[in-house]
C-alpha cells in the first residue's frame, strides 16, 4: 500500500517514513499541503498522514481540499498528526472536515503504528469518515478561531520561554535533542529488524528471495476470490440484504488476512501451517453460509461464483502447503547416508499404481541406483518427479514412465505431454506452470522443490523435452552408484 507523508519538518517526516517502510508501506513525501495535493493527484495514495502547521497550505486546508475532490477524495484514509494543533477545537475541526483519525505528537512508534493499522482496517471495512458538511462560512469562522487561539498560545509560550531562558535550555534545543533520540531509536530498531530479516533470507531458496515478485504468484487464488466477490456483489447486492453483505465482508477480511499470512510465511518461514488453513477455513465457511442462506434465490450464476470461491480456497491451501514444503526442504538439517534410489522409486510408482488400478502405465525401474544424501529429501525428490510424470502422461494413449541412470546422471523419463525446450529453465521456478489451463492440476512448486533438494545436496538438475513427445529430468548427486541403462 502507498502512503503520502506531509510535513515541513524533515526529521518528523523521516520518523514517520521509516516506521511505515519498516511495516511494508511504499511511501512518498511532501513538504507542504500544496505539494501534497499535486502528488496525491498523480500517485493516488491509500493513506495521507499530514502535519498541522505548514507553510503555503496547512493540514486543515489540505484535508478540506482532499475531501472536496470528487475523484477518490473520500476513499483515501487521512490521518491528522500534529504537535502544534492539539486542542479539542482543533480535533473537532479536523474530524468535521473528514479526518479518519487525529493523533497528537509525539506518539510512541508501536502506538502510532497500531492507530494507523486501526484506521486502515476501518477503511477497508467501509467505515468512512463523516462527510464534510461545513459550509464555507462556518469553516472559515472555525478555522480562524483555531488560528487565533494558536497564535495567542505561541505568544504565551514565547513569554514563558524568555523568563526561563537564563536557567534552562531553550525549547528549540530540547526539542531537537528529543527528536534526535527518537530517530536513533528508530534506526537501532530498524537495524535489528533488517539483521533478523537478512538471517532469514539466507535460508530461502534463491527463487523465493524476491518477495515482491513471488507474493503475487503465491496469492493468485485470492485474486480469483476477490474478483468473484466483486462480481457477486455487483450482481446480487439487492438480493442478499445486510446479512449477505456481512458474509461478503467476512470473506474479504479473511482473504486480506491470508495475504498477510502468506507474506509472513515468505519473510519469516515461521508461520504455522494451521494458522494459514484456519483463515482459509473461515473463508470457506462464510462462502458456504452465503450459498446456504441465499442459494435458492441466486440462480446458477450465483452458485457458480460461490463454488468458484470454494475451489480457489482449496487451491490456495495447496499453494500454502507447497510453499511451506519448499521452505522446509531448504532449511531442514541434512542426515547423510547412502540411499537406495531404485527401491524408493519402486515404492512411489507402486503407490501411484495402487491408487489408480484401472490405469495401465508401462513402468521401468532400473536396479542398483543409489546415492549419498538425506533419505527423507531423496524420497521427496523422487515423489515430485514421478508424480509429475504420472500426471502428465494421463492423456497419453500408451503411457510409459522410466527411472534409471546414464552417463549424465539419474533420470525420470516419460512420454507424456512434454514441453517447449526453449522454456526448460523456467520449469524449476516456483509457481511456473507451462501447461496452465490444459486440465492438469498443480501449483508449479514440485520442480522448484526438486531443484532445491538437488542444490542442497551438491548436485545438478536439468530438463529436456518436446511438445507431445514427453519429458526427461536428469539429475546428478554426490556419491552416486549409477549402473548404465
Amino acid at each position: 500500500m502507498k502512503a503520502l507523508v506531509v510535513d515541513d519538518n524533515p526529521a518528523e517526516r523521516e520518523l514517520v517514513v521509516r516506521l511505515l517502510t519498516r511495516y511494508g508501506w511504499e511511501t512518498e513525501e511532501a513538504e507542504t499541503g500544496r505539494e501534497a495535493l499535486e502528488k496525491a493527484d498523480s500517485s493516488h495514495p491509500e493513506l495521507i498522514i499530514s502535519d498541522g502547521m505548514m507553510p503555503d497550505m496547512d493540514g486543515f486546508q489540505l484535508l478540506r481540499e482532499i475531501r472536496r475532490r470528487k475523484d477518490g477524495g473520500s476513499d483515501v484514509a487521512f490521518v491528522f498528526y500534529s504537535g502544534i494543533y492539539t486542542g479539542g477545537d482543533e480535533r473537532d475541526l479536523a474530524l468535521s472536515l473528514g479526518a479518519d483519525a487525529f493523533i497528537e505528537k509525539p506518539k510512541a512508534p508501536p502506538d502510532f503504528v497500531r492507530e494507523i493499522a486501526t484506521v486502515i482496517e476501518r477503511k477497508q471495512k467501509g467505515s468512512l469518515p463523516p462527510e464534510a458538511k461545513l459550509d464555507e462560512e462556518t469553516y472559515l469562522r472555525r478555522y480562524s478561531a483555531v488560528l487565533a487561539s494558536k497564535l495567542q498560545q505561541k505568544v504565551d509560550e514565547m513569554e514563558s520561554a524568555r523568563v526561563r531562558e537564563a536557567v534552562t535550555p531553550t525549547v528549540l534545543e530540547a526539542e531537537v535533542l528529543r527528536r534526535r533520540r527518537e530517530i536513533e531509536d528508530i534506526r537501532r530498531s530498524e537495524a535489528e529488524f533488517e539483521r533478523k530479516e537478512s538471517d532469514i533470507m539466507k535460508t530461502l531458496p534463491p527463487e523465493m528471495k524476491d518477495i515482491p515478485l513471488v507474493l503475487p504468484l503465491l496469492t493468485r487464488p485470492l485474486d480469483c476470490v476477490d474478483r468473484s466477490v466483486l462480481a457477486f456483489r455487483s450482481r446480487f447486492e439487492g438480493a442478499i440484504g445486510n446479512e449477505g453483505e456481512s458474509y461478503l465482508r467476512s470473506i474479504e477480511a479473511a482473504s486480506r488476512r491470508i495475504r498477510q499470512v502468506s507474506e509472513e510465511i515468505l519473510r519469516t518461514t515461521a508461520v504455522p501451517r494451521r494458522e494459514a488453513h484456519q483463515h482459509l477455513r473461515r473463508l470457506e465457511i462464510f462462502s458456504a453460509a452465503l450459498l446456504r442462506d441465499f442459494g435458492a434465490g441466486l440462480g446458477e450464476e450465483g452458485r457458480t461464483l460461490m463454488e468458484r470461491i470454494s475451489l480457489c480456497c482449496k487451491e490456495m491451501g495447496q499453494m500454502v502447503d507447497d510453499v511451506l514444503d519448499l521452505l522446509k526442504v531448504s532449511t531442514v538439517e541434512l542426515r547423510w547416508e547412502r540411499v537406495d534410489l531404485s527401491g524408493v522409486a519402486e515404492r512411489i510408482l507402486g503407490r501411484l499404481s495402487d491408487a489408480e488400478p484401472d490405469r495401465k502405465v508401462e513402468i521401468e525401474t532400473a536396479r542398483g541406483c543409489s546415492a549419498y544424501g538425506d533419505p527423507h529429501l531423496m524420497r521427496i525428490l523422487l515423489e515430485n518427479l514421478l508424480d509429475n510424470s504420472w500426471k502428465f502422461t494421463r492423456k497419453t494413449p500408451h503411457p510409459k514412465i522410466s527411472f534409471g541412470s546414464g552417463a549424465e546422471g539419474f533420470y525420470v523419463r516419460d512420454n507424456g505431454i512434454g514441453f517447449d525446450p526453449s522454456l526448460g529453465p523456467e520449469l524449476f521456478r516456483p509457481f511456473v506452470r507451462l501447461h496452465e489451463g490444459s486440465g492438469f492440476p498443480g501449483t508449479g512448486i514440485g520442480l522448484a522443490i526438486a531443484r532445491t533438494i538437488i542444490r542442497r545436496t551438491g548436485g545438478e538438475i536439468s530438463a529436456r523435452g518436446e511438445p507431445g513427445k514427453g519429458a526427461e529430468i536428469i539429475f546428478a548427486l554426490p556419491g552416486s552408484h549409477r549402473p548404465l541403462h
